[in-house]
């Protein structure tokens, strides 16, 4: 599906030096003439709203919407906006009214005050952690806006509550503090410390600002408490950077912290120390005195109390931030209403690649906001800027170099055009061969397991493939399942693969992106004897191995914010036939790769407790559709491209007799093959 931008016209933007010029004038608060003058913050808010209205004419109309003597404001935009900013808006809508004029400001949908929060909780500094946006909303936004939880996300919960119940079983006996009121577990938590309980589960601890919940509160030997929070990860991120048995996770630090804050307020611990047990039931010890890296000599204590200011200002609403579309942003329960607000508001970050950092730079440095205003950026001359200011001793646009940035202008003109499908950017051409090998394999993560290998071999004609329009003869899918969650049957499945491949002689492989490459090379390692190295090698040359994804992100760009394969593939026509799940057998879930993991968990738990078999067979069905579908999709996409460079040679031979005028007309007869 296309991105439908509102308010941006038909006509791609140029690129304006004078508009980027008064850009950085209006960001350093110079006057006309380029001389630097000191405002005070009304003035400065006042001059920067007229200096829109004067150059759009119309104060930004996509945000600001003006009824009579009304303006209109969304219920996030009253939150966002101060007052004065609201005024100043509202005083230069009066322009054309009477002077004794009543001007209103309407807010649409605002049902209730603010909810009021004065504590910053573990899951805080989580979310902060992926994405500060999602703090101020789960503090301050309508629940009825957040995203029913998808199916990966409810396995997750199911599966990190399994693995918690397995762990309290091993510890022998515990306090258990999960039930009550709020007033009733904080007393309890307080009491079971006084009498000094040796183990303590599901505690709660407030004081001041901080308010937690630990897995675990553990006596020590001087009585005071050590808190120790149950993942179902490995407590260490891999390893490197010198360290020489891994790194801290930042966001578990950050979530022990918390306690141990409260606990050294509360007069229950000391140290600034406490345990990750991980998903092996290992206890591992977190010294939040380490410093981070190498590099940063910053303790992990340090970056908490750094973190615990900013996250505790969004939570009061003394801050506040826009939303911004990145790749983390689908797991998110605001990720819908985020991404309407970024369409509405045309925000930079609909941008392939662009994401939220870059984004803040942009607007923090040179008041860059939406996909128009990036796509009227001179590249060179914010990067002579930024040389000059540099030579001064000054930081500006810090990490982006026209390296970076002039892809993200390029992509911003192509969006703001209103253009519809791909720009090819370089040749594209495939390597031939008679069978096509689409490849697409289904994992679930939480359980470290390979459970389908899917393939669609078709046969190498000219004919193109459309879906839905009758059975395609030219093609033929494949499956290759585990019966169930085992190494025996995960290795089975990748045997009758390899089998199969083994059978195929002159093929070309087709995938997206570099999961399936990396996830064969970790199961041959975790299987040996089913595949050799040198036949990974062979499958995966270049030369008889295609990434379909690694082609569009180098050599197209597109109209979308995202370039997975769903988005890619809709946006030319093609759809899922299990888009929507089938609410009759209990998995409402939109169809996707969370919900299949989610599926293929509900077929082998009902084969195990013996459902009837049309059920079990509807499920499998629905995984086997959406593996087909995800194949199909690199069929079309493939052929889609492969189309589009047609019109692409004929534009460059054009070119070409343009510029020869005078000579014979050349052809292009061959390019090289990118794969």
């Amino acid at each position: 599906m296309q991105v439908k931008l509102s308010g941006i016209s038909e006509t791609v933007p140029s690129i304006d030096r004078a508009y980027t010029l008064s850009l950085l004038k209006r960001r350093n608060n110079f006057d006309t003439s380029g001389k630097k003058v000191d405002l005070p913050p009304e003035a400065k808010l006042n001059t920067l709203i007229a200096s829109i209205a004067n150059e759009t004419g119309n104060i930004q109309q996509k945000e600001f919407y003006f009824n009579g003597n009304q303006l209109i404001l969304s219920e996030y935009q009253r939150r966002i906006y101060t007052p004065e900013l609201i005024k100043a808006i509202a005083e230069l809508g009066k322009k054309g009214l009477k002077e004794d004029s009543e001007f209103k400001v309407v807010v649409v949908g605002q049902d209730k005050p603010l909810k009021e929060r004065n504590y910053v909780t573990a899951s805080d500094f989580f979310s902060y952690n992926h994405c500060p946006h999602r703090v101020w909303r789960d503090a301050h936004s309508d629940p009825k806006e957040r995203d029913p939880v998808n199916a990966f996300m409810k396995l997750l919960w199911e599966k990190g509550i399994q693995h918690e119940n397995d762990v309290m079983e091993s510890l022998g006996e515990y306090v258990d503090l999960s039930d009550g009121s709020h007033e009733e577990r904080v007393k309890k938590t307080l009491s079971a410390m006084e009498k000094g309980i040796p183990l303590i589960y599901h505690s709660l601890l407030v004081i001041d600002e901080l308010k937690g919940e630990p897995d675990i509160l553990q006596k020590q030997a001087d009585g005071t408490y050590m808190p120790i929070d149950i993942k179902s990860a490995l407590a260490f991120e891999g390893l490197n950077e010198g360290w020489d048995t891994g790194k801290m996770k930042e966001y578990y630090a950050m979530q022990l912290s918390v306690y141990i804050d409260a606990l050294i307020r509360l007069g229950f611990a000391k140290e600034h120390r406490g345990v990750i047990l991980d998903k092996d039931k290992n206890e591992v010890i977190y010294d939040l005195d380490q410093q981070r890296n190498k590099r940063d000599k910053t303790t992990f204590w340090e970056l908490y109390h750094q973190k615990k200011e900013k996250v505790l200002a969004l939570v009061q609403n003394r801050e506040q931030n826009d939303p911004a579309l990145f790749s983390g942003c689908k797991l998110c329960h605001w990720y819908s209403s985020c991404k309407a607000w970024c369409q509405e508001n045309e925000h930079s970050s609909l941008i392939y690649k662009l994401g939220r950092s870059f984004s803040d730079k942009l607007r923090e440095d040179i008041d860059i906001n939406t996909v128009r205003e990036l796509a009227r950026v001179d590249v060179e001359q914010l990067m002579e800027e930024k040389e000059a200011r540099k030579a001064n001793g000054e930081t500006f646009l810090h990490g982006i170099g026209d390296g970076h940035l002039v892809p993200m202008v390029r992509r911003a003109r192509y969006m703001a055009s209103g253009a519809k499908g791909v720009k090819i950017l370089n040749p594209i051409s495939f390597p031939k061969a008679s069978v096509e090998l689409h490849i697409d394999l289904e994992t679930d993560p939480t359980q470290d397991l390979v459970y389908m290998h899917g393939v669609v071999i078709r046969k190498t004609t000219d004919k193109k493939y459309h879906p839905y329009n009758g059975k395609d003869e030219n093609i033929e899918y494949k499956s290759f399942v585990a019966e169930e969650v085992s190494k025996e049957a995960e290795e089975k499945a990748l045997r009758e693969f390899w089998n199969f491949v083994r059978t195929q002689k002159d093929y070309i492989v087709y995938h997206y992106s570099h999961y399936e490459k990396t996830m064969y090379r970790k199961l041959m390692e975790k299987y040996p004897g089913i595949v050799t190295s040198e036949e990974l090698t062979t499958f995966f040359n270049p030369e008889r191995c295609v990434d379909l994804y690694k082609i569009i992100d180098r050599d197209t760009d597109w109209p979308l914010s995202s370039y997975s394969l769903k988005d890619i593939a809709k946006s030319v026509g093609f759809d899922w036939r299990v888009e929507q799940a089938d609410t009759s057998m209990g998995v409402p879930e939109k169809a996707s790769g969370a919900a299949s993991i989610r599926w293929f968990n509900d077929w082998v738990k009902a084969k195990q407790a013996g459902s009837a078999s049309g059920y079990t067979d509807k499920l499998m069905q629905k995984i086997l559709d959406y593996n087909e579908d995800d194949c199909i999709a690199t069929v079309v996409v493939k052929d889609y491209l492969e189309e589009e460079m047609k019109t692409y040679i004929q534009k460059l031979e054009e070119q070409l007799q343009k510029t020869n005028k005078e000579t014979k007309p050349r052809t292009l007869i061959s390019l090289p093959v990118i794969s």
